[in-house]
């Protein structure tokens, strides 16, 4: 969230600043016979966390849309 000199933020938008989460190093790796299923691996930067964290998502299509199947580090 960018603020003017001056400016007052309302409490929604300082508790936003402080939940956001900023990746990057994305790769999204799929399957030329599952094109069912993505692979993506990030770094997430969290503001209340000192250092970055590797994380790897599993995304599954279903009926309903993609959805993550399974998140954790890679490794």
């Amino acid at each position: 969230v960018a603020y003017r000199t001056g400016a007052t933020a309302t409490a929604p938008e300082r508790k936003q600043a402080r939940d956001e989460l900023v990746v990057s190093d994305l790769s999204v790796l799929s399957y030329k016979d599952r094109d069912d299923l993505i692979v993506m691996t990030f770094t997430a930067h969290r503001p209340d966390r000192s250092r970055p964290q590797a994380m790897r998502q599993y995304w599954v299509r279903t009926a309903q849309g993609w959805k993550i199947a399974f998140e954790g580090s890679p490794g």
